[in-house]
């Protein structure tokens, strides 16, 4: 609905005391209100419903992708921390055999039943060793960090992270993972909204070329 106002400037006009060449000016205003109802617009009305529903739902699924990313970076992150931690005990396992390595090799060695290159040998892989676990604290140290931010928890926060990585075998059928994929992927299901929006698109612009029926009170 919209409204109309005119308005109209009338002369005065008195006969004993107006100048005829310059008579007075008085406002006259006349309004009116209008309301168009459209009966029929070629389909544009229930097209955009029709759009507006597929972006809700198209929407929908893309918050429900998002959330899914999140848990997904979070166990990601969680399992690297896991598999960093069980580097860092492999790392102090492979020091505490190379200490008794070189140990052994230097007694070896003083009683004359050793060579000095063997024990050389050993001393090297040792420096090698406390290297490694070094990298191997710095590596747990970052992942830790990374969960921290996969979380939303500030990266300073030192987290106690508890479990280890256990091998467990899981049987996957190939057909039926791919089956499930297709029925439950976000990414999938927003597309099939964001093409029935195009298909309305494509609709609304033909819709122009059909008349418009609309009452008038």
């Amino acid at each position: 609905p919209y409204s109309i106002m005119n308005r109209m400037e009338t002369k005065e006009l008195n006969m004993y005391g107006t100048d005829f060449n310059e008579p007075g000016v008085s406002d006259l205003y006349t309004a009116g209100f209008t309301a168009k109802i459209p009966l029929w617009m070629g389909g544009k009305i229930r097209i955009g419903i029709d759009i507006a529903k597929n972006e809700f739902k198209a929407t929908d699924e893309q918050l429900k992708k998002t959330k899914d990313k999140i848990i997904l970076d979070v166990i990601t992150a969680y399992y690297n921390v896991l598999t960093a931690k069980a580097f860092v005990k492999t790392a102090e396992f492979a020091l505490f055999d190379a200490q008794k390595h070189v140990k052994d090799a230097k007694t070896i060695y003083k009683v004359g039943l050793g060579v000095k290159s063997d024990y050389l040998r050993a001393k090297v892989y040792l420096e090698q060793a406390r290297e490694n676990l070094i990298k191997a604290k710095s590596n747990f140290e970052v992942a830790k960090r990374a969960l921290n931010i996969a979380m939303g928890v500030a990266p300073s926060i030192d987290l106690e992270v508890d479990g280890d990585l256990v091998y467990k075998p899981y049987q996957v059928n190939l057909k039926e993972s791919i089956k499930t994929a297709l029925l439950n992927r976000k990414e999938l299901k927003e597309l099939k909204y964001r093409l029935k929006q195009t298909e309305d698109l494509k609709k609304l612009a033909i819709s122009d070329f059909f008349p418009n029926v609309s009452v008038f009170y």
